[in-house]
């Protein structure tokens, strides 16, 4: 560490790093979901002491919709994290709609950068179904999402970790550009659905750049480019 006393240059200091190494990373792979689940629930979450002991349940017929936004839509521009289409929220809101299902929506997320938050409101807001927001701390929007019953996630990390300290999940759905995630194997989900592009001309890992036709392309890919992996 830098001692607290060091005087910083102008430019400040800088870390760099092999953070995600494949040897770090195979020690996670190795763990199985419920060793992961028991580390997380009686290790790393009494540790984060803003979580709440218990978390609230959730209406049985309100989906819950996690949109990623922030940095990687302003500062940090990371090629491997493209997120979901417009086109993937409204495939899977007619689906449970179809089903009877839900009722409500609810969501949340770090900010508004992310330029399907804005439409995707309007199209709920169209087909008239009562929409909550929430824009939080981290600790406020895992609690908001812990113990949905329908959940919707990008790709990242945070969905696996919200539903592995949920008591159950009914069922969990994800795009990830074909990329895989870790919902697989963890004991409280119930099914869990991938939206897949069938097409194949979504933006794939490794091509997120944040520029002005990434971002219409979100807005504007086809619905019928996707499908559910268990149609």
């Amino acid at each position: 560490f830098i001692p607290s006393t060091d005087a910083l240059s102008d430019d400040g200091y800088f870390l760099s790093g092999m953070f995600f190494d494949v040897k770090v990373q195979k020690l996670s792979q190795d763990l199985e979901q419920k060793e992961s689940r028991h580390i997380i629930t009686n290790y790393i979450h009494p540790l984060f002491n803003r979580l709440p002991a218990k978390f609230s349940e959730k209406p049985r017929d309100q989906l819950l919709i996690h949109i990623r936004s922030g940095d990687i839509f302003s500062t940090w521009v990371a090629p491997h994290y493209p997120q979901p289409p417009l086109a993937f929220y409204k495939l899977v809101i007619s689906r449970l709609l179809a089903e009877n299902r839900i009722s409500s929506i609810k969501m949340v997320f770090e900010n508004r950068l992310n330029p399907v938050i804005a439409a995707l409101e309007a199209y709920i807001s169209e087909i008239g179904i009562p929409l909550a927001t929430q824009s939080g701390t981290l600790a406020d929007d895992v609690a908001a999402l812990a113990n949905g019953r329908y959940l919707v996630f990008g790709l990242g990390t945070f969905g696996p970790g919200v539903c592995h300290l949920s008591k159950r999940v009914e069922q969990v759905f994800y795009f990830a550009s074909g990329w895989p995630q870790h919902f697989r194997g963890i004991p409280t989900i119930g099914t869990i659905i991938e939206v897949l592009d069938v097409a194949g001309a979504y933006t794939k890992v490794g091509e997120w750049d944040n520029s002005p036709e990434r971002r219409q392309l979100m807005l504007d890919y086809p619905l019928e480019n996707l499908a559910f992996d268990d149609a």
